[in-house]
């Protein structure tokens, strides 16, 4: 099924169109939550990642918002695309970002999606673009290396004590880590860190193929950066080939992301995810995409979920 893709509504029309789109900008600004249940479709973007979205257009969010649309009353469209313009298709505004990572609007495309979903963290930078869900999944950055490194685990202690000895052994070492993900190398603070490292050109969904040398162009890494989702699906996928050294910075958060002023759609999705939280549905697509989640997040899992 096609994806529906609405204009911007700034964005400069032929003039025999403008008085159509003036019509549409009327009725559909902000295209918010009654304007999606006339249209009868949730758009959904999202990104080929770690069992958030399978190459299947399958995954634990295609689940979680397959069934939100269907809690709407409205029919579901899924579109995939990528870190680098998930923004602008949810927001239909294209952006720059100067060394304190404040945005500055450069330009508009047309509008896409109505929500992002595809394991996508919550990060300072991605908030001053976009409104996110309440938290839908934990995860933190790991240091992960091959099977046959002599790098070990630190031993254990408070968490701050571990990140601090993990990130000591990145010293002037070779590591790969991906720009404009939670795993850039800025937001990581990887050269603070001592480490030598380079920005995978690749899919995400590839670091940990190619940190074990199965991609020649990276030469010479022999430790990544990955988020605790990609971990439980590399371990599996490479058959125990990488192992954990340790954490890289505290925990964060993934969820949803809206356009800042579809708050009617955000508010609904969020009372979605509360329902299905408390009603096993969740824990149900959780078990059957992350089978340890819920061990490994246990707190998370636990705590009451109006809380998120």
């Amino acid at each position: 099924m096609k994806i529906l893709c609405f204009p911007s509504l700034g964005r400069l029309l032929p003039v025999a169109v403008v008085l159509f789109w003036q019509g549409v900008a009327d009725a559909a600004a902000p295209y918010d939550l009654p304007e999606i249940k006339a249209a009868n479709v949730l758009r959904h973007s999202g990104i080929l990642y770690a069992n958030f979205v399978t190459s299947s257009n399958g995954g634990f969010d295609v689940e979680i918002v397959q069934r939100f649309a269907k809690h709407l009353g409205v029919n579901y469209q899924f579109q995939k695309t990528e870190w680098t313009n998930f923004v602008e298709q949810l927001t239909g505004k294209r952006y720059e970002y100067d060394t304190n990572d404040t945005p500055k609007q450069i330009g508009e495309t047309a509008i896409c999606a109505d929500i992002a979903a595809s394991g996508i963290t919550i990060l300072p930078k991605r908030q001053k673009v976009v409104a996110f869900s309440n938290r839908v999944f934990p995860t933190q950055v790991l240091l992960v290396t091959g099977m046959d490194s002599l790098l070990e685990q630190p031993p254990l202690g408070s968490l701050e004590d571990r990140i601090a000895r993990t990130r000591s052994l990145m010293s002037n070492q070779l590591v790969l880590c991906k720009k404009d993900t939670c795993l850039d190398p800025k937001g990581l603070r990887l050269k603070e860190a001592g480490a030598i490292y380079r920005c995978f050109e690749g899919p995400l969904n590839a670091l940990a193929d190619a940190m074990l040398g199965h991609l020649p162009e990276v030469g010479g890494a022999n430790m990544t950066v990955l988020d605790v989702p990609d971990v439980m699906v590399s371990m599996n996928s490479l058959n125990g080939a990488i192992k954990i050294v340790g954490p890289v910075n505290d925990r964060q958060y993934m969820a949803a992301a809206f356009r800042p002023d579809c708050p009617k759609l955000r508010e609904a999705y969020n009372e979605f995810l509360h329902h299905i939280q408390t009603n096993g549905e969740y824990e149900a697509i959780l078990t059957k995409h992350y089978p340890g989640a819920n061990t490994y997040f246990a707190d998370f899992f636990k705590e009451p979920k109006g809380a998120k």
